[in-house]
């Protein structure tokens, strides 16, 4: 019995040991069933990749998805791994893209170029129960034809062939992949022959380095053209299925052929045509490459090659009057061109009708009693011969003789003839020929007189009086009566015939001398004579004149030969013969001198008798070119004659033409200096000095020609005494110059600027160099304002000086020293007046806020106005001073102007606990100022501030507005607006993007509209400002109670109504401030024991996302709601129901997790590095070129509009070219270093704040967290970055580094240590699995 137990135990250990043997028996077959379904699950192609084609610059994508993906993929490109990150290094086009949770890994490629052209393979990597897969695929790049052309002829080419001449054409289509087809065309209609040959040829031509494949395509066809091909276009197409449309290249054909036969218009061969009747002859041929060339032949002698080429035609039109030799006459016109072997002939014969165009009779016109005299009449050429009929006195006579000859002119010609004695009873007969055409019934007739002579009587001279005076009209007449003719009566004066005026009236003949006495008439022998043909010796009779004449010219002579000035020189005066003798006087300038002088007389010519007098004169150079004239005068007929001489007195020269003493010029102008020296001899020799030295050429400068001083471009040391000398073979004369030169104002001596302390004295300065000046040409100003203040002013020394008494802060700034003296441009120099006092922060809403997303860098911006210098420093609102250069802080400040600075925080990798107040410190030697610099997350922007009217006409109204802060985003604006009392309302983006000014137009007149404005970025809109801005439109014209900047403001109503609006919208945001300050100071303290009592818990806690806090700054879900939900709470109020706004808001979503994270190593680990003991990691970002460009900041541009452009606007700073890019990854035994990088101030919006998450971060998972991705390769991100601008220059203000005695990293939340790993899961990929983390999206 005592071994019961002891068998008991033992059994009960064996049944033991038999039970677990049992279950580990089940948990190994339990196992390596699963191990065996998990090895059946093996990877494999769910889609293998396809071969895929492309045009030349389109994107393609390979695709490739995994079914039970295990192992890491990557793409291979001819043989070449491209990686296993999703933006392939190296390759910027490249990327991966696809849900990679799903297995799918497709490979984009972007802007594909021949490059590309490869074999690709999607590779996945094998595991413990999988084997590597793989799979091909072939990218092929289609290629359009790099060019079209028919060889040897230009696009549109007209292309000159002869008729049935075989001609080829061949179309080449260059470089494409696969080869380009061609197809043919003859006028747009498809083109077929047998004869065409096609042929392709393959080229290999060199891409980025590489040889690339192309085919180039021929077609060749061959034509024989005939007149139908004429002004055909032949074009040939190619096609290519890269080409959206077909390439075409087209030519023309002029094919030559033949033309037409010609025919003639205008005239029927046989038709009669009167003489000087207007004939057009039209020859016409149709047809012909070349058009025709028409000519006109008269009996084959070549007249007219005039034609005129319409469409398929050439006209000649030959256009002439008829007359007597086109009659019988045959005109031919021939037409051919080049393909012509013989021209083609038209003619025709004209018949011209013409009468006789003279009737002629011959014979003696004089005969005496008894003679036997024959007249002959000959008739000119006539079609049909003319008849002729001989008339005396009226009555035909019988006994004549009549004959016709064939004309060479075309027609004939008819002779007559008629003898007859004269009677006794005749005295002078009329004897007519007719000459009658009978085909045109036209007369022609022609008269012959004949004279029967007797002998005539004695002549008669009749005339006034024997004694008369030269010069005037003489007549004396001539008379003789009977005789048959009359007698023929002639003068003649000293034996010699003169001419007169005969005239007969019966039997009595007249003959009048008219003739101008002169001396030569004096004693001289008038004869007439009478005569006819019936007597031989002619009858005379004389008479004889006495003839009263002035002299006909005096003469001066002088002695000596040689005058000159200080001697004695003779004139003496003689006058040419006169009847009676002449009187004889010397005048100068009209006066006669010769009163007191003897004449002598003496015998003339033609019984006149000859005058003298002689002048004496004392020479001087007033008598050299001096007139004096001599006076003969016939007292008797009151006549004189007159001569002059003008002396020729050397003397030296004398100065007659000079500029002046003093000659006044402007400095850079051209000035020519001119004077006159008069002499005798007048080769004259000039020479210029200055300060006794000779005045030379300077090459573009001055030039010197005798007595002309040329200065191209005049200088201020150009002034001075110019002396000239005048030589000539008398003597020299010198004159005096004074060159003054003007020049306009150049300021010399003024300061940059000027400071001085309250309540003292300004004295400014402006010293100036100008050529006038006087104190009137010397204004001050202000910056562009008059000076209304009370000033002390002089100038002196040309200096203007300015005092401003009593100066205060309101008396800082550029005083301008303006200067015109009339000459060249205006000048001026500022002085920058510069009066002490402390700083005085710029405090306004706009520029108390900065927003930046984690992992970004932060911009906060602290304006301060002061004097002297401002320097900045900036502390963490729970009093910890940040360094003003280290890892995570940079300070960097620069001078706006001479009174205002910048301080600018950057606040690198900005965490959760770097969200909150900042606090800016400005201080100089005066006093300090502070103000708090809010850092916050990205949101929609704020409401614009003081939205106004500033203009209105008849049909527009121009709205303006402060931007409120942009929710760090690039903003832009959307106008709401209607029409006061009307339900519809419109809207309008404001344009150009970044406007603070806008026109709103095509209103009603004299209408009262409604406006509100939203600010927009890509989180969403402010929705619209509460205030309802109203304005009415004009009846005609601008608004004057806007344009008009003269009327009083307090009596616009409009004006007190905008006052109104203001107060109330101010005092109603103060409330609203008011209320939210004290919200967030009740919360912050309730949040701060929160915090404080769930620092010891090890329970999962849940944290919402909260607003800016005294203990970590961070941003709470509350907060983030009232921002998303004030689309509906803020802006509408009460018109929430009035207006529909277009379109949906974006609103600020936030959503915070906690999560275990799996801390085990990963294929893709993250960039780590030590950070003074807290271990941190960075994600990669994939680059972004965001299109930069920079605007340089201008100081003259105002630093309210700087500020207000750029304060919410997140700098980049140090990151320059690496921004949007993660650094160079570091080694092991290296952390990362960024290298300084210029800083930036003005970049836009749209370029300094990066979406968040950032590309690369992934796509949430599930629970919410982010998942990580491979890291891609920085240093090609880097490399595709755009290179900012150049820093601005600034004045640097070093601050003091402040730390922690033991080494500790300060923060928002307190000294960070190692011991403390309270951090996002979605920067610290491996924490600790004991700790719960905060996660979150924004």
């Amino acid at each position: 019995m005592a071994l019961i137990p002891t068998t008991m135990s033992n059994w009960s250990y064996v049944r033991g040991r038999r039970r677990l043997h049992s279950m580990t028996w089940l948990f190994f077959i339990l196992g390596c069933l699963l191990m065996t379904h998990v090895s059946c699950q093996q990877q494999s192609f769910r889609r293998r990749p396809e071969d895929v084609e492309v045009k030349l610059g389109d994107t393609a994508v390979l695709r490739c998805e995994i079914d039970n993906q295990a192992g890491s993929v990557q793409w291979t490109k001819g043989g070449f791994a491209l990686g296993f990150a999703r933006e392939i290094p190296g390759y910027v086009r490249y990327t991966m893209v696809g849900d990679e949770n799903r297995g799918v890994h497709n490979l984009r490629i972007l802007n594909v170029t021949l490059t590309d052209i490869n074999e690709y393979q999607c590779q996945v990597g094998p595991s413990k129960t999988n084997k590597l897969i793989r799979a091909d695929a072939h990218l092929n790049v289609l290629v359009p034809p790099t060019s079209i052309e028919i060889i040897n002829h230009a696009p549109d080419a007209m292309i000159t062939i002869k008729e049935k001449h075989p001609t080829e054409l061949e179309c080449v289509v260059k470089e494409a992949r696969p080869a380009a087809s061609i197809i043919w065309y003859r006028n747009e209609m498809p083109f077929k022959t047998e004869s065409r040959e096609d042929s392709t040829d393959e080229v290999e031509v060199l891409e980025d380095g590489l040889p690339i494949r192309k085919n180039t395509t021929k077609s060749k066809i061959r034509i024989i053209p005939s007149a139908e091909d004429d002004r055909a276009r032949f074009t040939c197409e190619g096609r290519h299925p890269a080409l959206l449309r077909p390439h075409r290249v087209t030519v023309q054909f002029s094919v030559q052929y033949p033309p037409g036969a010609p025919r003639i218009e205008g005239y029927n061969e046989g038709e009669p045509i009167r003489e000087n009747k207007s004939v057009t002859l039209t020859c016409v041929s149709r047809g012909g490459n070349p058009l025709a060339e028409l000519i006109w032949f008269k009996n084959d002698i070549r007249i007219d090659s005039s034609y005129s080429k319409k469409p398929r035609e050439s006209r000649n039109e030959l256009i002439f009057t008829a007359s007597t030799k086109d009659n019988l006459v045959r005109y031919k016109c021939e037409a051919g061109n080049i393909m012509s072997l013989a021209p083609k002939i038209a003619d025709v014969v004209l018949t011209v009708m013409f009468p006789p165009k003279e009737v002629k009779i011959t014979g003696p016109t004089e005969s005496k009693v008894g003679d036997l005299v024959t007249l002959t009449c000959s008739c000119g050429n006539s079609n049909p011969k003319a008849d002729l009929a001989w008339f005396k006195g009226g009555v035909p006579l019988d006994d004549m003789h009549t004959s016709s000859v064939i004309s060479t002119d075309g027609g004939w010609t008819t002779a007559s003839n008629v003898t007859f004695r004269i009677e006794s009873t005749d005295r002078r007969e009329t004897y007519v020929c007719q000459a009658v055409n009978r085909g045109l019934g036209e007369t022609k007739s022609a008269t012959h007189i004949i004279n029967v002579i007797q002998p005539p009587g004695h002549p008669i001279i009749y005339k006034l009086q024997n004694e008369i005076t030269a010069g005037l009209m003489q007549r004396i007449t001539c008379t003789s009566t009977g005789g048959h003719p009359p007698a023929t009566l002639t003068w003649s004066r000293g034996g010699k015939k003169v001419d007169s005026v005969y005239t007969s009236d019966g039997n009595m003949a007249t003959a009048e001398l008219a003739f101008e006495a002169n001396m030569t008439d004096n004693g001289i022998v008038y004869k007439c004579e009478a005569k006819n043909k019936a007597i031989s010796t002619p009858l005379s009779e004389t008479v004889t004149f006495s003839v009263l004449f002035s002299p006909s010219s005096v003469t001066i002579t002088t002695r000596p030969k040689k005058l000159k000035e200080g001697e004695q020189g003779y004139l003496t005066c003689e006058s040419a013969s006169s009847n009676p003798p002449a009187k004889v006087a010397f005048l100068k300038e009209s006066q006669d001198i010769s009163s007191q002088l003897n004449e002598t007389v003496s015998n003339g010519s033609n019984g006149g008798k000859k005058t003298s007098i002689t002048l004496e004169l004392n020479l001087t150079s007033d008598h050299d070119g001096a007139i004096y004239t001599c006076e003969a005068k016939n007292n008797a007929i009151k006549q004189s004659v007159h001569n002059s001489v003008k002396l020729d007195v050397n003397y030296k020269p004398k100065f007659v033409e000079t500029a002046g003493e003093k000659v006044s010029v402007v400095e850079g102008e051209g000035s020519v200096v001119t004077v006159r020296a008069k002499g005798n001899p007048d080769q004259i020799k000039y020479k210029w000095t200055r300060n006794n030295s000779l005045v030379k050429n300077i090459p573009k400068k001055l030039y010197v020609d005798g007595p002309i001083l040329n200065f191209t471009e005049v200088n201020r040391k150009d002034k001075g005494k110019y002396a000239v000398e005048a030589t000539n073979s008398e003597g020299t004369t010198t004159l005096v110059i004074d060159l003054d030169v003007k020049y306009p104002a150049t300021i010399l001596t003024t300061w940059d600027s000027k400071m001085v302390g309250q309540n003292e004295n300004a004295h400014l300065e402006c010293g100036i160099d100008a050529n006038p000046l006087d104190e009137s040409m010397v204004v001050w100003k202000y910056g562009d304002m008059e000076i209304i203040r009370p000033t002390q002013r002089k100038f002196q020394d040309k200096k203007a000086y300015l005092t401003i008494l009593n100066v205060s802060v309101s008396d800082a700034g550029p005083y301008f020293c303006f200067v015109n003296n009339g000459i060249g441009q205006p000048t001026n120099s500022s002085i920058f007046l510069i009066v002490k006092h402390k700083p005085d922060i710029d405090k306004s809403p706009a520029i108390a806020k900065a927003a930046s997303k984690k992992g970004q860098t932060g911009r906060l911006i602290c304006h301060a106005k002061g004097a002297p210098n401002v320097t900045f420093s900036w502390d963490r609102k729970d009093g910890v001073h940040l360094p003003s250069d280290s890892t995570k802080y940079h300070i960097h400040t620069r001078m706006v102007d001479r009174m205002n600075f910048e301080s600018v925080l950057e606040v690198r990798n900005v965490q959760t606990e770097d969200y909150g107040l900042y606090h800016c410190i400005a201080q100089n030697e005066l006093d300090s100022d502070s103000h708090d610099v809010k850092l916050d997350v990205t949101s929609v922007p704020d409401k614009p501030l003081r939205f106004r009217v500033v203009n209105s006409t008849d049909n527009s109204i121009t709205l303006t507005w402060d931007p409120g802060f942009n929710g760090g985003f690039e903003q832009t604006y959307k106008i709401m607006y209607y029409q006061i009392g009307v339900k519809p309302v419109k809207y309008v983006d404001v344009f150009p993007k970044g406007s603070t000014t806008y026109e709103v137009e095509t209103l009603s007149r004299a209408t009262s509209y409604g406006f509100r404005i939203e600010s927009i970025n890509e989180m969403g809109s402010s929705n619209y400002t509460t205030e309802n801005v109203q304005e009415e439109t004009t009846s005609l014209g601008p608004n004057p109670l806007l344009t008009n900047s003269d009327e009083d403001f307090s009596t616009n109503p409009f004006s007190r109504l905008v006052i109104s609006v203001f107060i109330l919208v101010g005092a109603t945001m103060l409330l609203i401030n008011v209320l939210l300050i004290a919200c967030f100071i009740k919360r912050r303290t309730k949040k701060r024991l929160s915090s404080a009592s769930e620092q010891g818990s090890s329970k999962s806690a849940t944290i919402e996302m909260y607003a800016p806090s005294s203990y970590n700054e961070t941003v709470t879900g509350e907060t983030l709601s009232s921002i998303s939900e004030k689309s509906a709470t803020y802006s509408h109020g009460e018109h929430q129901d009035e207006y529909i706004e277009d379109g949906g808001k974006g609103t600020g979503v936030s959503t915070y997790l906690v999560e275990h994270i799996n801390h085990h190593s990963s294929a893709y680990p993250y960039r780590q590095a030590e950070l003074g003991g807290l271990r941190a990691s960075t994600l990669p970002r994939h680059p972004k070129n965001h299109g930069l460009e920079p605007r340089a900041y201008a100081e003259d541009d105002g630093y309210v509009d700087a500020m207000r452009k750029n304060v919410y606007n997140q700098g980049i700073g140090d990151l320059g070219p690496t921004y949007g890019r993660t650094t160079p990854r570091p080694t092991s035994s290296r952390p990362p270093q960024v290298p300084p990088i210029p800083e930036l101030y003005n970049i836009p919006p749209e370029a300094r704040y990066v979406p968040y998450p950032p590309p690369g971060f992934g796509s949430p998972v599930p629970n919410g967290s982010i998942r990580n991705l491979p890291l891609s390769n920085s240093q090609d991100m880097l490399n595709n970055s755009n290179h900012p601008p150049p820093h601005d220059h600034m004045t640097s203000f070093h601050h003091h580094i402040h730390s922690q005695p033991n080494g500790r990293i300060l923060s928002a939340n307190g000294t960070l240590s190692p011991q403390r790993h309270s951090v996002l899961t979605t920067f610290i990929p491996n924490p600790s699995p004991n700790l719960e983390h905060e996660g979150h999206l924004v």
